[in-house]
């Protein structure tokens, strides 16, 4: 089954519903995995430690994690490995794939990740990682919201940039990864331009 042609599953909650992953002693990925993937319990778990650290800024929890949120469904769903084996080109890669994103993959609203369903925690079925919108001016004209014609902004493609070095100077941090993959993008004009 192609992985491109089926929405992700949320990963990352929110803040308010995430326990202290500094406290927790067992982690597994395999909830959000088709097939098992070497190291994905660690990325699982060094994710959640890096958001947890922002536990008192809500505002840089929400931005920082979807950025390793995308880069975990990548990762695990379409290269099949460990964010701790990716390097710089697969970094390339991830973000040539945040430019054109599989249409599954694609929301046309945003929706909260998760939702509580007899009080229990359980992944939106109507999430997706990449959302497309219309402006408010061109809602009033009555224009349709079109999955196709989704392209992500410069401010967003410099906080995934932003997000991720964080994230990977993080592992560093951590002796889990030696190197920045994404800072070894000497030019990261290259994507940026594309958009402008």
């Amino acid at each position: 089954m192609n992985p491109k042609r089926i929405p992700p599953t949320a990963i990352l909650d929110n803040l308010s519903y995430i326990d202290d992953p500094f406290k927790q002693k067992l982690f597994s990925a395999d909830p959000y995995l088709n097939t098992k993937i070497s190291g994905a319990d660690t990325d699982l778990e060094f994710a959640l430690k890096f958001l947890y650290s922002y536990n008192g800024s809500t505002a840089t929890f929400n931005s920082y994690r979807r950025e390793p949120e995308r880069l975990l469904q990548w990762s695990w769903r379409i290269e099949k490995t460990s964010l701790l084996n990716l390097k710089r080109e697969h970094i390339e890669g991830f973000i040539r794939f945040c430019f054109n994103p599989p249409k599954a993959w694609i929301g046309i609203k945003n929706v909260a990740r998760f939702k509580n369903i007899n009080g229990t925690r359980a992944p939106n079925d109507e999430w997706r990682p990449f959302v497309v919108s219309v402006t408010n001016s061109e809602h009033s004209k009555n224009k349709k919201v079109e999955p196709d014609k989704f392209c992500p902004s410069q401010a967003a493609i410099k906080g995934t940039f932003t997000a991720l070095s964080s994230f990977y100077e993080y592992l560093i941090q951590e002796n889990l990864v030696e190197s920045n993959p994404v800072a070894l993008i000497k030019q990261k004009s290259k994507f940026i331009r594309k958009i402008s």
